[in-house]
């Protein structure tokens, strides 16, 4: 599941944090994302590091890039 989800520009982001992103866990999410990527009408997926969210205002700048309005 996506930490944040944009339905009406069909974006998902996702944060990820290094000390649970392994394994299983690591195949389930790439499983999920590609499966968002890949739909009939595909999802924008954005995949963020918990450092990423240090960036603010450049870090918004760059999501609403992806953003449909």
């Amino acid at each position: 599941m996506a930490d944040f989800a944009v339905p009406a520009s069909r974006l998902a982001i996702y944060v990820d944090g290094a000390s649970i992103h392994a394994g299983h866990v690591l195949r389930r999410d790439r499983f999920i994302r590609g499966r968002l990527r890949d739909c009939d009408k595909p999802w924008k997926v954005v995949e963020l590091r918990a450092s990423d969210l240090r960036r603010g205002a450049e870090l918004v700048r760059f999501l609403e890039g992806h953003l449909d309005v």
